[in-house]
């Protein structure tokens, strides 16, 4: 059974107040079939552009993207705020929204006097709103606040009380914007806990989230959007997945025709380069085997020397190194003359993110480097959904490799 059904649905906005309020007007006094709504004035953009899904009994959906893509715009549509300028949608009631802190209340009414507006407004009696009202209280962890006026309450407080009205029936639907964030830790598994409460009894969720890992516990299906638009529902490891790259600062890559050094040496970085399983130019993915070409040049022998490999995050913090001469088949010594080299780091574990590579030639006795060019690269590895750290939110930079030898 269908619970939401959204198709082709556009919602245009104005840089411009003159031209919003005109837009505005027509969509109001214009049935929605006799608005010029395919035009666009210079100052007009699309917030929403044809965006189509449908989301039957029990699904929960994870709605990711940059601020500016359109996610709030899309739920404040589905929950009637703005009407769509395009397309049409349509919601199984009863239906509940948390949109914003505080959004319904009334901010010159006491709490307690809010949970009785808010809760009416969800199509509850006086005397349901009764029987219910002391289990909102107790959710919401506001006991000692009720008589104060909701203008004094802060956004969190807000939020808890927001959150205990909503979830204190079961709607069909459930629409929540990211209102979770403000909260604090202990309340924020609490709303967990309710909303897999709700999940279970058969409540259609959309989550509108920057968190990955909540979209992960949550969510069975994903939506990612940009610019306003969006390919549709796919697995939740996908959207997750473009939701990461989109945050990784991507450079083209250019080939440096130059590479600094940290001072006068005999040896010279010529070329060097970097690529994973899909080979030269393409996107190194996590836990790709990354590949490096090296090229260079030296005027002397080093018989006790080795070449290392700093990598460093987006903040050039250092975080792993590579010394040749520490592996098999490694080069421990330097002729004069022209080199080229390939170095391959099997299933590189790196976080997802933007790094940096410090190219040196070591002397293998100590001292000062026989060639050392700080960021000689610059690169990026991006999530794939088939191999799943950044599902679970992973704070380190860097996923150690294990093997479990014995389990009982």
């Amino acid at each position: 059974m269908s619970t939401v059904i959204v198709e082709e649905l556009y919602k245009k906005f104005s840089s411009k107040l003159s031209d919003s309020v005109r837009s505005g007007i027509g969509e109001i006094v214009k049935p929605q079939n006799q608005r010029n709504s395919k035009s666009l004035s210079k100052s007009e953009f699309w917030a929403l552009e044809n965006i189509s899904f449908k989301l039957e009994k029990g699904d929960s959906l994870g709605i990711l993207g940059a601020n500016g893509s359109g996610k709030t715009t899309l739920l404040r549509v589905l929950n009637g705020t703005y009407k769509p300028t395009r397309g049409s949608f349509e919601i199984r009631e009863p239906f509940g929204s948390l949109i914003a802190a505080g959004a319904g209340f009334s901010p010159t009414l006491t709490g307690r006097e809010n949970i009785f507006l808010s809760a009416a407004l969800l199509g509850l009696t006086t005397q349901e709103i009764s029987k219910k009202y002391d289990s909102i209280v107790e959710f919401s962890e506001l006991g000692d606040f009720l008589d104060m006026p909701l203008s004094h309450y802060s956004s969190g407080m807000s939020v808890r009380l927001g959150f205990a009205v909503a979830t204190s029936v079961t709607p069909e639907v459930l629409l929540i914007d990211e209102v979770l964030a403000v909260g604090d830790i202990g309340f924020q598994r609490k709303c967990f806990g309710r909303i897999h409460e709700l999940k279970q009894a058969g409540t259609t969720l959309l989550i509108v989230s920057h968190s990955t890992d909540s979209t992960w516990e949550l969510c069975n299906k994903g939506l990612f959007m940009e610019d306003g638009k969006s390919t549709g529902i796919e697995d939740v490891k996908s959207v997750i997945a473009k939701y990461v790259n989109s945050t990784i600062s991507k450079k083209q890559t250019t080939q440096q025709e130059t590479y600094d050094q940290y001072s006068e040496s005999s040896v010279q970085l010529n070329l060097i380069s970097i690529w994973g399983n899909q080979g030269p130019k393409r996107e190194i993915f996590f836990r790709d085997n990354l590949n490096l070409g090296i090229y260079l040049s030296s005027q002397k022998s080093y018989s006790q020397s080795f070449l290392r490999l700093n990598f460093s995050n987006d903040r050039y913090n250092p975080i792993a190194t590579v010394d040749t001469s520490l592996h098999y088949g490694g080069i421990s010594s330097l002729g004069s003359g022209d080199h080229e080299i390939e170095i391959m780091i099997h299933q590189v574990n790196l976080k997802p993110g933007n790094y940096f590579l410090d190219f040196s030639v070591c002397d293998t006795r100590g001292g000062p480097h026989i060639g050392l060019f700080p960021k000689a690269l610059q690169f990026e590895i991006l999530a794939t959904p088939d191999k799943p750290l950044y599902d679970f939110n992973v704070q380190g930079l860097i996923d150690l490799p294990a093997e479990v030898v014995k389990f009982k």
